[in-house]
């Protein structure tokens, strides 16, 4: 009988990922969520309509979203949709650009071109290298680097959001 009270006091959070007690949010089916979690999700349907774009995130990227919308409340304890909207904007851009830097392909190219181009021989170094008898040289893979700015990725997700934004109030007027 202990062990039961024990597992009900640590319902596990979908959302943020951390453990409350059975009081401190609402099971659904086998889904438990923190009242915080709740109301930041009720936000953004409230306010965008959908929350689609959490969809778009790993289990990881869900908790760190959620984790810091819970500790970015006001001192009165609640959250509000500046803070949210912000905290998805900020979250989203780095989901972007973290996927973007996945998918860039590199270049093999010798030590002496790296170096001219700005790169230090010790970062270099940290990238594997292969022998290749046709240069008669060691080759390596140049560091990823990003054609997507920091800036861009986040106009991009302005944007999503701005659209999302205009259509739920466009829906609520009608």
């Amino acid at each position: 009988m202990a062990e039961t009270t024990a597992q009900e006091a640590n319902a596990k959070c979908a959302m943020c990922g951390l453990c409350y007690g059975n009081a401190q949010g609402r099971q659904h089916g086998r889904s438990f969520k923190c009242w915080n979690c709740l109301n930041v999700e009720q936000t953004l349907r409230r306010h965008l309509g959908t929350t689609a774009d959490l969809a778009e995130f790993s289990q990881e990227e869900t908790e760190n979203f959620f984790q810091a919308a819970k500790s970015a409340k006001a001192t009165d304890g609640k959250v509000t949709w500046q803070t949210i909207r912000a905290t998805l904007l900020r979250r989203m851009t780095e989901s972007k650009i973290s996927k973007f830097e996945t998918t860039v392909q590199v270049e093999e190219l010798p030590m002496s071109v790296l170096l001219t181009r700005g790169w230090h021989e010790e970062v270099v170094r940290r990238f594997p290298s292969v022998r290749s008898e046709a240069h008669g040289c060691e080759l390596y893979s140049a560091v990823p680097v990003r054609t997507c700015t920091w800036g861009e990725a986040y106009q991009s997700c302005e944007q999503i959001i701005l659209e999302r934004e205009k259509q739920c109030h466009q829906e609520e007027g009608n």
